[in-house]
C-alpha cells in the first residue's frame, strides 16, 4: 500500500519550505523526515494462505448518539475556532498552538456538550498579521 502525493494539509508558506529539492530549505530542516503530501510506501502485504471462511461483519458497527442543537450548553454562542496561518505556522484562534495557551472562551466545561464552529479565519494582515477569533462566535 502507498501514500500518494497530496497537498492542501500544511500553509503555503510551510508547503514551499518543505519541498527540499526545488528551492526550499526542507533538505536541510528535516532531512530524516518524509515530506508531508509525498508519495512512499506504507506497508507491504504477502498472503501466506487461503481461507474459505469469510468472517462476516456486523449488521451495525457501532451507535452514534445524535444530539440536536437545542441539547448544547451554548446552543446561540458556538465555541468559535479560527484556522489560519501566520508565517511558518499554522495559528488557531490567531494565535501559535501551545498546549498551556488556553483563552478562557476556549475552555469547554466538564461534561458538557458544545457547539463548536470551526472556520478558516480571514484577517487583514494575509494570514500574517495579529488576528484573533472573537468570543462571541462571530467571524469574517
Amino acid at each position: 500500500m502507498r501514500s500518494l502525493s497530496f497537498s492542501g494539509v500544511l500553509p503555503k508558506m510551510a508547503e514551499r519550505m518543505m519541498q527540499g529539492g526545488r528551492g526550499g530549505m526542507g533538505g536541510m530542516m528535516h532531512a530524516n523526515a518524509l515530506p508531508v503530501g509525498s508519495d512512499y510506501p506504507i506497508f507491504t502485504v504477502r498472503v501466506t494462505k487461503k481461507v474459505s471462511d469469510s468472517p462476516k461483519l456486523p449488521p451495525q458497527l457501532s451507535k452514534i448518539d445524535w444530539h440536536p442543537i437545542s441539547a448544547t450548553a451554548n446552543p446561540n454562542k458556538p465555541v468559535p475556532i479560527g484556522i489560519s496561518e501566520g508565517p511558518m505556522a499554522m495559528l488557531l484562534n490567531g494565535r501559535p498552538y501551545a498546549y498551556n495557551d488556553i483563552q478562557d472562551f476556549e475552555r469547554i466545561k466538564l461534561n458538557t456538550i458544545q457547539l463548536m464552529e470551526i472556520f478558516h479565519a480571514h484577517g487583514g494582515g494575509g494570514g500574517h498579521g495579529k488576528e484573533s477569533a472573537p468570543a462571541t462566535g462571530e467571524h469574517s
